[in-house]
């Protein structure tokens, strides 16, 4: 991977917090648990770290949060300097993607130039039925949402030929224009198939790995997307990932995270390198996906991930009964490894 970043070291690696979930929990209203990530966003910043980040979902029972930018402005509105990152927006059932462009460059303005963007096709079947949408149209949604989406965050704003879910009546420009010259990054969360890292990589485009793959999965597929991806991309050199971590004891976390787990698994994510039921997914694997122990077991689990060529790490650390002292904790330790790790790299202060 490209930068000064030293395999096997922390160094350059940037850290921020989120995807916030926002799951119900019994004897919480949402307004506090929103509230809550508003002061983790706000710590976070005066920690040393890097972003703040918001999930977006729809349809659950567990009301994660379903309008990722308003979520997303919110956090903007608390803090001045991290990165405000979406992680993702389903392209292929949001709305008018010209319309997505509009709302994502006036939260980038209020931001000022904060905003990250990512997307992705969306895979659980509630959601498309919900709104209507064909499962079996999602590529071909998505890449035409894309497409649009890119379009309007040039300058000038380039609108592809109209195509067929999508149509543009005339010759447009989105307002505002962008903040920094090509709008807001783009990543593309997802894509654990072979395929599908390929077509990410090709569009020269960051890929966001998901919280939920193993170790081992993750590094084929860092290693097919180096591969495929132009090298004079923009998105050659940025590589995120997101994982659970937790300045926590193991044993206490556990069986909580092989719950979460078994959840997405139950919606067809493959936790343990293909179809995976369930009733698979006990504390032992939990932990083997997630980052958890002491604040050094964490830094040296941080640092394995860097040494696959992991540059940014989104720590989801607000998981529906993980206690608020425990995320503290972590977003606290997870500064000073970002200290200590800038202190080390070229033209840090170590």
């Amino acid at each position: 991977m490209s930068g000064s970043r030293k395999p096997g070291t922390r160094e350059g690696l940037r850290i921020g917090i989120g995807p916030f979930p926002l799951e119900r929990e019994p004897g919480r209203s949402l307004h506090e648990i929103y509230g809550e990530m508003l002061a983790h966003a706000e710590r976070a910043e005066g920690c040393g770290l890097d972003g703040v980040w918001v999930d977006g979902n729809h349809f659950t029972e567990e009301a994660h949060g379903p309008s990722p930018l308003l979520a997303a402005a919110a956090l903007a509105a608390r803090t001045r300097r991290v990165s405000i990152g979406v992680a993702t927006l389903s392209l292929s059932f949001a709305e008018h993607p010209l319309l997505v462009a509009e709302e994502a460059l006036v939260l980038d303005a209020l931001s000022a130039g904060r905003l990250i963007l990512g997307v992705g096709l969306g895979y659980r079947l509630e959601e498309f039925s919900g709104f209507g949408v064909p499962p079996e149209t999602r590529r071909a949604r998505f890449d035409e949402a894309l497409a649009l989406l890119r379009g309007a965050f040039q300058e000038p704003a380039c609108m592809p030929p109209e195509g067929r879910h999508f149509p543009v009546g005339a010759a447009v420009t989105p307002e505002p224009r962008p903040v920094r010259p090509g709008g807001p990054p783009i990543w593309v969360g997802g894509g654990w198939q072979p395929g599908a890292v390929r077509r990410i990589a090709r569009l020269g485009l960051p890929l966001l790995s998901q919280f939920f793959e193993r170790p081992a999965l993750l590094a084929r597929k860092l290693r097919l997307y180096a591969d495929c991806v132009p090298p004079d991309a923009p998105g050659a050199s940025t590589v995120p990932v997101i994982r659970d971590v937790l300045v926590a004891d193991p044993d206490a976390v556990g069986p909580l995270l092989a719950r979460v787990y078994a959840r997405y698994a139950a919606w067809g994510m493959p936790l343990l390198e293909g179809p995976t039921r369930p009733d698979e997914i006990g504390p032992a694997e939990a932990l083997e996906i997630a980052v958890v122990g002491s604040e050094r077991e964490v830094g040296e689990r941080l640092a394995e991930l860097a040494e696959l060529g992991v540059t940014e790490v989104l720590a989801r650390v607000q998981l529906a009964g993980i206690p608020t002292e425990v995320s503290v904790r972590t977003i606290e330790a997870l500064g000073r490894l970002r200290s200590a790790a800038s202190s080390r790299a070229p033209g840090g202060a170590g």
